[in-house]
């Protein structure tokens, strides 16, 4: 063999949660599938619900993202934990501070304070707000468009 010949060795292929291996930068054929055997692999997605209180806006608002979620995920790959704070800004950060305990993988906020209280209870958990005017005022940020 020349040395100006590259060999090229490819990477042998591995067995993993999914089956058969991917090579760097290849993509799955069905995404879907290969999101719902990862999460069956890991364990079902812990999410975590505070909403403020019950109103037909923020109830609409929990069911279309429990539906969302559940329509892309599958049923069994998804755990949620729906709490109503009943219009009690303490008893938004007591359930946010559960749901920090119980190591959730996301926590949705219905409401400002909702969304106040999940901020002030954890920087690690991603923090999904909806139902909030001002998101830049409700969490004190400067400068925020």
């Amino acid at each position: 063999m020349s040395s100006n010949q590259e060999v090229r060795h490819q990477q042998p292929r591995r067995r993993g949660p999914m089956g058969r291996g991917m090579q760097p930068g290849e993509k799955p054929k069905d995404l879907k599938k290969s999101i719902k055997q990862l999460m069956q692999y890991i364990g079902k997605y812990k999410i975590g619900i505070v909403q403020l209180v019950e109103h037909p806006a923020l109830d609409a608002a929990t069911e279309g993202f429990k539906k969302a979620i559940i329509d892309e995920l599958g049923e069994d790959a998804v755990e949620i934990d729906y709490q109503n704070a009943q219009n009690d800004a303490n008893t938004c950060s007591t359930i946010a501070n559960q749901f920090v305990s119980n190591k959730v993988d996301l926590i949705m906020a219905n409401a400002t304070p909702a969304l106040q209280a999940a901020a002030a209870a954890t920087a690690e958990i991603p923090i999904l707000g909806t139902s909030v005017t001002e998101y830049g005022v409700a969490l004190g940020l400067e400068n925020f468009n």
